[in-house]
């Protein structure tokens, strides 16, 4: 089969990692697998990416992000937009096309495959922030949009049935929706062999050294905080100074949050007395953790990623109701331990007691986990565990289960006819309308006063 992908921005995070492991899954099956972008920088992405495993097409990254910092939404619209009438006026034809993210381009693209799939990560307008009127009204049209144009797809998946639970509740007519779990590469995992470069100096030459570890994006969202208020409960015990905690994970500096949050989050070891080193692009190895309470670490390349992984005593997964989660899986496989929250997708991946703990997210209760996982078990039981997490992850979790399983969406997903002109018209006169909305809303109360409202 000919198969595209679609995805907005092709960098590094947890949706970005589901459309690059799917189109290597089904591209190992045999198909012919095209990714189309928006926007892909060679520098930050993820390694199959940079070494052109998977062909990646671009267009749209010249169309703006955000207008006077705002209307992220209606840019990224207008950018996908653009993207697919490129893709729409190729010559060739797909077999399927698999979207994620954005909706609003399905009824376009109907023309251009026998099939589309839409993967929903969680509800777009669920995550939109609504703090005044104006920003409300703003979103009117584009939670209609995507609440029309995702019924359209002829198969919806979502990565979890705590986001189908959410699914179903937002888009109330939804029928067709299945759960297909994200997944890593574990033949990549079992095959690989750590570059002889790549080492850490431990605590003064100890070689007990407990590495506590957290991997997320440098947003708030992901409530990093919790990890270093946690952490910072274990400073009167004999054996902290043979800890540390490392705080690794995406981080660009044109990203406004990116920057202030792991500024924030320096601040707050400072507060806890701390001493802390920042680490980043280009790393020169070896790297010297001896001396540091915490380290952070900013866009690691994936052998270091792997390496802090295989030699975490424990992960920190902090984000409250994550729609899935990735990272605790890649711990698991490595046979490292995980603290996760009792919410969202952890609760599908993590068996509580047996692979990792969930807990509410209580500084106090974290702190108890992260003392007994330290302190209180030996060796023998923290490896027994770790080989609980990797059998899991194994059975349930491989590239090649969710690949051959997507497969067998595709293949017995049948079109889905509906009144493709009618819906297509009605989206882009609701599109039409809050243009003109806009544009009328910026000559009516100031372009200043619009733009910092929304």
């Amino acid at each position: 089969m000919k198969i595209a992908f679609i995805h907005p921005d092709l960098g590094i995070g947890g949706a970005e990692r589901f459309t690059v492991d799917a189109a290597i899954g089904l591209q190992q099956l045999g198909h012919n697998v095209i990714i189309y972008t928006n926007h892909c920088d060679r520098s930050h992405c993820f390694e199959e990416i940079k070494k052109g495993i998977l062909g990646v097409n671009v267009y749209g990254d010249k169309i703006p992000r955000k207008i006077f910092g705002k209307l992220s939404v209606f840019c990224a619209i207008i950018r996908q937009l653009y993207l697919s009438l490129r893709l729409f006026f190729k010559i060739e034809k797909y077999d399927v096309i698999i979207m994620d993210v954005l909706p609003i381009s399905i009824p376009l693209l109907r023309w251009k495959c026998l099939k589309i799939v839409f993967y929903c990560h969680f509800p777009d307008q669920l995550l939109a922030k609504r703090s005044n009127m104006l920003r409300r009204i703003y979103r009117i049209p584009f939670d209609n949009i995507e609440k029309m144009t995702i019924l359209m797809a002829d198969k919806v998946l979502v990565n979890s049935y705590y986001t189908e639970s959410v699914v179903r509740r937002t888009f109330l007519y939804m029928k067709d929706l299945s759960v297909l779990y994200p997944s890593i590469n574990i033949s990549e995992k079992e095959n690989g062999v750590e570059k002889p470069l790549l080492v850490i100096k431990r605590y003064k030459g100890n070689s007990h050294l407990h590495y506590i570890l957290s991997i997320n994006r440098f947003e708030r969202k992901k409530n990093i905080d919790l990890a270093i208020k946690a952490y910072s409960q274990l400073k009167k015990d004999s054996n902290f100074n043979k800890c540390c905690l490392i705080i690794a994970g995406g981080y660009e500096s044109r990203i406004k949050e990116n920057v202030e949050y792991h500024n924030e989050l320096v601040e707050l070891c400072n507060n806890f007395s701390f001493i802390s080193k920042t680490f980043m692009k280009p790393y020169e190895f070896p790297l010297d953790f001896s001396g540091y309470n915490v380290v952070f670490l900013l866009s690691i390349p994936t052998d270091l990623k792997n390496h802090l992984l295989q030699n975490a005593t424990i992960l920190l997964y902090t984000p409250p109701y994550e729609h899935f989660g990735i990272v605790p899986l890649e711990a698991m496989f490595h046979e490292t331990i995980v603290l996760a929250q009792d919410n969202g997708g952890p609760l599908e991946t993590i068996d509580n007691g047996v692979t990792g703990w969930l807990k509410k997210s209580n500084e106090n209760e974290w702190a108890k986990v992260l003392r007994n996982v330290l302190f209180e078990m030996n060796d023998n039981q923290r490896i027994q565990m770790g080989k609980r997490c990797k059998q899991k992850v194994i059975s349930c979790f491989s590239r090649e289960k969710m690949a051959k399983t997507l497969e067998l969406h595709i293949k017995t997903t049948k079109r889905y006819y509906k009144y493709d002109f009618i819906y297509l018209s009605i989206i882009f006169f609701i599109l039409i309308f809050s243009i003109y909305f806009l544009k009328n809303g910026i000559e009516f109360l100031g372009i200043n006063r619009v733009a910092s409202s929304l």
